[in-house]
């Protein structure tokens, strides 16, 4: 116990302040030093004025059986009369603590003391709960026991932390015994926490003090429970922890196929993992894309197997096999049009061919169906490749063959295997490849008990066959039909697995509810490489993937043909069919080509993002494909990823190998042509390349010719002409323009300058002219309209010579016309005062004054120094990029590109440079001496070379100087606006469609060279493409003559 402090006690009147000044300290040291005393003190408490405890009254002892003496109350008695007949030295004050006060409230025959408080028959002590503005002193005077007592008999409550800290609702003992129970939750024996379930309308904190614990305990419990996120966002139904343990397992989703949500519904297994080791998302589906594979606290996002990328760390050895297999449709030899036959298959690029498709029979042997028998035979001759048959195949998998796989793998491997060994005898063939379209899938007819029998059938064929036979088997790109896989297993007897990534999207994508009727791409790149992450991490070699190519395009019917967005859907209506293929949704290379060659175009472009090529044409179709520089590229990515090579669906489409007549083959094209007319009438074959070869040509007798005629000076000559006749008549155009526009920009005052009568001294004419009157004033100005002719110095007004102030209403308004309908850039105007008249009496005068004139103040003029650009200097790193295009055009791999885009995207930017070089001839063709007509062939010559400086310079620069704008719209205005090739120059100068196009082809010429990967070439021969395809009839006439000239001839040549 702590030393006594000094103390004071309190007296009737006193409040804590008296109390404090009497101890000689503040009052805040006093509440201090006595904690929640005040402002509730009583008249004869002691208070603390010093630190330490209160000191306590001697208490003389009590009875042997621990009982107190006592003395009865009689009349005429006070705590000092009883005090005093106690005779054991006991003082008033004590004897009054001791019996609670009793002092105040004596009775005649009570006794002096309570028995004190005792625990019940349990042992269980008295039990108190707080109210609001409780505090141990009230509570111990009520109960008539001390505050010391009140803090000794709570030491072990739960609850307990002392006189200053209690809380309403708290429970406390009031006598001797054991506390209230503890009522907070417990972890079980396991270890695991007290869980709840919440329920609707519950909150923290009401949870919290239901169970005895704070907000901060729940937080603190549920740190690691299944989707916490905090007591803001309580779910109903969710499990929490009330106590500290193990948090508890979520409530089962029925729905959920992996992690804290599912079970087994058979076993009763929770906590379930995904097959394919594929990512488990934190709402319990499985699939390999970010949403399911990224992890985030307390499983808010990925559940188990995360992890995002390829995982190159886990591919084979880099010493495997590179194959390159392609599947050939044996129907194509039954197609009106794009026939090959097994002997026009370019077996030289190939290391297996897959012959598609054999089928099981009703008696499971292996049958080929007889109207292909012939063109089987064909390719069994085939040499320089090995020949595999593939078995199966989508159709074979609907009805009535639907369940011929199951039944198969089931009870009759052994049959199917010896016709397998069989066939692989009798025909000279070099593997099987079966393509089971889709094990396990409910939706294809599949059994649960298809994955280990289809597993069983491969392991045994591999036993069966020689070693020199390949073994291979067709796999979707697609979780939910690769899971009917046991495909790591599979994989260790398979020389190579078909990966189908030319199917990722089709018209099957409309039922499905995850993917949605959206439009993408079947060949998506990104989709790819999350399917070979897919099997890879699913425990299959990477060595023994092969990377599907696809030869043809998915198409559809738009929902909305001019929706360009991610969310553009499609019908569920098929695409139309393919001219040869007539399948609807499937078209070949060559139906693609001959789409593009059609003119049905609507839109053609390079999507970067699925890195394939996107074709809109007719009304509302839409087809994606991969261009020969796009599968070239991926199969490069193959190696990359380090994958067993590729495959491609299917062989008989590709544009590279099909689509031409039999009876063309015989005919050979030309190596090299001038011109286009020499191309009219050749086989269509050839026309394409050709054409680009013209535009080659061209091009480089252009850039030739252009060097040429900057060399000599004539044509600076013939500049100089131009701007110091153009000078010369801008002034003209701009008063025209005040004349007819001087009211709408500016305010005008008039003065009018008379003749009084009563000032003329003289007769004669001037007297016959003056105004009568005394009141004639000889100045008269006022507001008027401003002059309809512009009056130049020299002219004689016999009426009344008139004064006149421009005032300009609006700057940005008359400078921003100036500029848009005239021509004249702001910095090349001031405003001026204009002598436009001599008074009569200064006539012959050798010194006339100021007075003797009229003035036109505030005129806008052309400034005297104004220049016009020459275009030769703008001309010359432009046609850099033209330097730089044509070496794309005559490089090598050109024959590698879509033909038709890379004709689309270079005829107009060629043949408008072309154009502008013929004027240069011209130009330098004039002389000094020249005519009015020649004048204007001068001019106009001019004219067009701004045209090709236009886009080159840029619409800001434009915006900026406007010197260029001057100079064309000026040049027009000379020539007369009704000059149709002035005019149709002036339009494309002043518009915005042509000018945007232009702006984009020419800088874009500069990116097509062979310093560009083949890719990007592809992608800006597209984009050069679609901004031609963009212009109307009327905005490519617009351009000039000889361009839209050479795009009819072009498309005469291919229209044979």
């Amino acid at each position: 116990r702590s030393a006594d402090c000094k103390t004071q006690t309190v007296i009737a009147g006193d409040g804590c302040w008296a109390v404090a000044k009497r101890c000689g300290i503040t009052q805040q040291q006093l509440e201090k030093l006595n904690p929640k005393k005040c402002p509730n003190i009583q008249v004869g408490q002691k208070l603390c004025c010093t630190a330490g405890t209160l000191p306590q009254p001697a208490v003389p002892n009590g009875n042997a059986d621990g009982t107190c003496k006592t003395q009865k109350v009689v009349a005429g008695d006070g705590c000092w009369a009883i005090a005093q007949r106690c005779k054991n030295g006991i003082d008033e004050k004590t004897l009054d603590k001791i019996n609670n006060g009793i002092c105040s409230k004596l009775q005649i025959g009570t006794k002096g003391t309570l028995p004190k408080p005792k625990p019940d028959a349990n042992g269980n002590c008295k039990v108190y709960q707080i109210k609001d503005k409780d505090t141990c002193w009230e509570i111990a005077k009520s109960k008539e026991i001390s505050e010391a007592e009140i803090d000794t008999w709570n030491k072990k409550n739960w609850s307990w932390k002392g006189c200053n800290q209690l809380k309403i609702a708290q429970k406390i003992c009031v006598s001797p015994g054991n506390p209230p129970a503890d009522p907070r939750p417990k972890p079980d024996a396991n270890g695991n926490c007290f869980a709840y379930s919440v329920k609707a309308n519950d909150g923290c904190w009401a949870v919290a003090e239901a169970n005895g614990i704070t907000v901060a305990d729940i937080e603190k419990y549920n740190a690691k429970t299944f989707r916490w996120i905090g007591c803001k966002s309580l779910q109903v139904g969710m499990n929490i922890c009330l106590s500290t343990g193990n948090p508890p397992l979520p409530p089962v989703d029925p729905n959920a196929q992996c992690g804290q949500t599912s079970i087994d519904k058979k076993t009763g297994k929770r906590n379930l993992k995904c097959a394919l080791n594929a990512c488990c998302s934190t709402w319990g589906y499985c699939g390999t894309t970010e949403e399911f594979c990224v992890e985030k606290p307390n499983f808010t996002g990925c559940q188990s197997n995360c992890g995002m990328g390829y995982p190159f760390d886990k591919t084979s050895p880099a010493s495997h096999p590179q194959y390159r297999v392609g599947y050939y449709e044996s129907w194509s030899v039954s197609r009106g049009c794009e026939v090959m036959t097994p002997n026009q298959i370019p077996v030289e690029k190939y290391t297996h061919i897959h012959f598609a498709f054999a089928t099981v029979s009703a008696s499971f042997q292996i049958e080929i169906e007889q109207k292909v028998m012939n063109t089987f035979k064909d390719f069994c001759n085939l040499s320089g490749t090995k020949k595999v048959l593939s078995i199966g195949g989508w159709a074979f998998n609907d009805p009535p063959t639907q369940n011929r796989f199951t039944d198969m793998v089931t009870s009759h491997r052994p049959t199917f295997i010896a016709s397998v060994l069989n066939l692989l005898k009798n025909y000279n063939l070099d593997g099987i490849d079966i393509d089971w379209e889709y094990p396990t899938a409910s939706d294809r007819g599949g059994k649960d008990s298809d994955a280990a029998n289809y597993l069983a059938l491969v392991k045994e064929l591999r036993a069966a066959m020689n070693s020199k036979y390949s073994l291979s088997i067709a796999a979707p790109a697609s979780l939910w039909y690769l899971k009917g896989f046991a495909i790591a297993e599979m994989s260790q007897y398979l020389d190579y697995i078909v990966y189908m990534t030319y199917d990722i999207h089709g018209q099957w994508d409309y039922a499905i509810k995850w993917t949605g009727p959206f439009l993408k791409s079947h060949v998506n790149w990104g989709e790819t490489v999350d399917a070979l992450t897919m099997i890879v991490r699913a425990g299959v070699p990477s060595g023994k993937v092969l990377l599907g190519i696809g030869l043809y395009g998915r198409s559809f019917k738009q929902s909305d043909p001019n929706c360009t967005g991610p969310e553009c859907t499609f019908q569920y209506q098929k695409a139309n069919p393919g001219e040869c293929t007539k399948e609807g949704g499937y078209l070949s290379m060559n139906e693609i080509k001959n789409i593009i060659k059609g003119g049905s175009v609507r839109k053609h472009y390079y999507d970067a993002k699925a890195d394939s090529m996107i074709l809109t044409f007719g009304r509302d179709q839409w087809v994606a494909y991969t261009s020969a520089t796009i599968n070239e590229k991926r199969r490069k990515e193959a190696i990359r990823y380090n994958l067993g090579g590729t495959v491609e669906w299917a062989i008989d489409l590709d544009n590279d190998f099909t689509g031409i007549d039999p009876k063309l083959k015989t005919r050979n094209c030309k190596s090299t042509v001038d011109n286009f007319d020499e191309i009219s009438g050749m086989n269509s074959h050839c026309t394409d390349s050709l054409i680009v070869d013209v535009i080659a040509k061209d091009l480089r007798k252009t850039l030739d010719d252009y060097k040429s005629i900057v060399s000599n000076g004539n044509y600076d000559k013939n500049f100089n002409i131009y701007n110091d006749y153009m000078r010369s008549e801008l002034p003209k155009q701009l008063d025209k323009f005040l004349e007819e526009n001087g009211d709408k920009y500016f305010k005008c005052r008039e003065e009018k300058r008379v003749i009084c009568c009563k000032n003329v001294g003289w007769g004669g004419s001037f007297t016959e002219k003056c105004v009568e009157g005394d009141d004639c004033q000889s100045k008269q100005w006022g507001d008027a309209s401003c002059p309809k002719k512009m009056i130049t110095i020299g002219d004689t007004i016999w009426d009344g010579a008139t004064a006149f102030t421009y005032e300009l209403k609006d700057k940005n308004e008359f400078f921003g016309a100036l500029l848009t309908e005239f021509g004249v850039p702001e910095d090349q105007i001031e405003f001026t005062r204009r002598t436009v008249h001599a008074s009569p009496g200064c006539w012959g005068s050798s010194n006339p004054g100021p007075s003797c004139y009229v003035y036109w103040d505030g005129v806008p003029s052309i400034k005297s120094g104004y220049r016009i650009p020459n275009p030769k200097a703008s001309i010359e790193p432009m046609l850099k990029n033209y330097t730089v295009g044509l070496e794309g055009l005559d490089g090598a791999e050109i024959d590698m590109m879509p033909l038709g885009g890379v004709i689309d995207s270079t005829v107009v930017g060629v043949y408008m440079a072309s154009q502008s070089v013929d004027s240069m001839h011209k130009i330098n063709e004039i002389g000094e001496k020249i005519e009015d007509e020649q004048r204007k062939q001068l001019i106009l010559g001019f004219l067009n070379l701004f045209l090709l400086v236009v886009p080159f310079v840029g619409a800001a620069a434009i915006a900026v100087d406007g010197l260029i704008m001057t100079a064309i719209i000026n040049s027009v205005r000379v020539l007369g606006i009704l000059s149709e090739v002035g005019a149709a120059i002036y339009d494309i100068a002043t518009s915005t469609s042509p000018f945007a196009f232009l702006f984009g082809l020419i800088g874009l010429f500069g990116s097509i060279g062979n310093g560009a990967s083949m890719a990007t070439r592809e992608a800006n021969f597209a984009k050069m493409a679609n901004l031609k395809r963009g212009l109307n009839n009327a905005e490519l006439k617009s351009l000039g003559s000889k361009p839209a000239e050479m795009i009819q001839k072009i498309d005469g040549i291919k229209s044979k």
